[in-house]
């Protein structure tokens, strides 16, 4: 719980959620997305499908989205 009071959330709504079924598949689900995608670190983005690595900054992030745009 401490988890809860250091981000400053209702603490009983957060341990509500923490023992519903469909919030611990979901936290299944990511982590099991995570590892099939071999992320290593957060935040990681995609764009399209396409992992993008050792982005910087939003300039970078802009040229892959054009990018990607001009497929299609």
């Amino acid at each position: 719980m401490s988890i809860a009071e250091d981000m400053g959330w209702d603490r009983e709504a957060f341990a509500t959620c923490m023992v519903r079924p469909d919030v611990h598949q979901r936290v299944l689900d990511d982590l099991e997305y995570g590892r099939a995608t071999q992320l290593s670190s957060t935040p990681t983005v995609f764009i399209n499908g396409r992992k993008v690595t050792y982005w910087r900054n939003t300039d970078f992030i802009r040229a892959v989205v054009q990018e990607e745009l001009s497929r299609l």
